[in-house]
């Protein structure tokens, strides 16, 4: 009997140690077969990942930064992370971050439209540092939930979505990244095309801007694009291209305008997809 009680005690403390263990360990999902992984603090190769990649934990962030790795053959345009959080109290909530780049989608029809090719968000066989504060380094077309000053510890990390520079788009997307890039993309290239189509049969810029600048029935905010719904981030980047050209035509004329607006726009418009059969 004092044997049965000895290994009931023995069991107990086990599963205590247990229970509190998994309660401090930061789980993960990703797309590791896909090519999109993540590296945790907790990974054993997490400090030498840090130095092949050049990059550095931040002060302070200690067990809350993780490394996104790219290990497939395409840049990677688009990301939307989710960190769920405990605070001292016990409170559960999420920090969501995503991070956009437009510019790095391919356009087959026009592969030479910039004079440097963009880059994606990260590159074939790179990675890329994020916190729940957000994506380090990354450009103004990022966002992420704000934050509080309440101790807590980062229990999960899930990558909810990815957008290649083909255009193909994995995981969920509760995040709604992936239609975000995609109003961004539509807004950018229905207002080049419906510029380029008015002077093309004879209006002058200068007279085409002006007039859809008039148009506008207000102006949108253009600040933290993918804190906005699709429908609004459409708007706010119409406005922001808009705004954009008119102030090129006005201090360097039409000429630059002009380079500007083919930088602008899509040959052949990028298709924003799914693999047939995906989740």
């Amino acid at each position: 009997m004092k044997y049965c009680l000895s290994l009931l005690k023995l069991s107990c403390i086990f599963l205590i140690i247990s229970t509190c263990a998994g309660q401090s360990t930061m789980l993960k999902e990703d797309f590791s077969q896909q090519g999109v992984s993540l590296v945790l603090p907790s990974d054993s190769t997490y400090g030498s990942e840090l130095e092949k990649f050049g990059l550095s934990a931040i002060a302070g962030a200690g067990s809350f930064s993780v490394l996104v790795k790219n290990t497939s053959r395409r840049s990677v345009v688009g990301l939307g992370i989710r960190f769920t959080k405990r605070s001292s109290d016990g409170h559960i909530a999420t920090a969501d971050v995503m991070g956009i780049r437009p510019s790095a989608l391919l356009d087959l029809g026009q592969a030479g439209r910039y004079d440097r090719p963009p880059e994606g968000l990260i590159m074939p066989g790179t990675a890329r540092l994020v916190t729940p504060d957000g994506i380090v380094g990354a450009s103004r077309n990022s966002y992420t939930s704000y934050r509080t000053a309440t101790p807590w510890t980062i229990i999960r990390v899930q990558l909810d979505s990815a957008v290649f520079d083909d255009g193909q788009a994995i995981g969920p997307d509760q995040l709604d990244m992936v239609r975000r890039l995609k109003a961004h993309v539509d807004a950018q290239q229905n207002l080049t095309e419906e510029i380029s189509e008015r002077v093309s049969h004879g209006e002058l810029l200068h007279n085409v801007l002006q007039e859809l600048q008039r148009t506008v029935s207000s102006k949108t905010e253009t600040g933290a694009l993918t804190q906005a719904d699709p429908a609004q981030v459409y708007s706010s980047v119409r406005q922001q291209y808009l705004d954009e050209l008119t102030a090129t035509q006005a201090k360097a004329g039409d000429d630059a305008a002009a380079r500007r607006l083919r930088q602008l726009k899509y040959a052949t418009r990028p298709n924003i997809h799914r693999e047939k059969g995906a989740d």
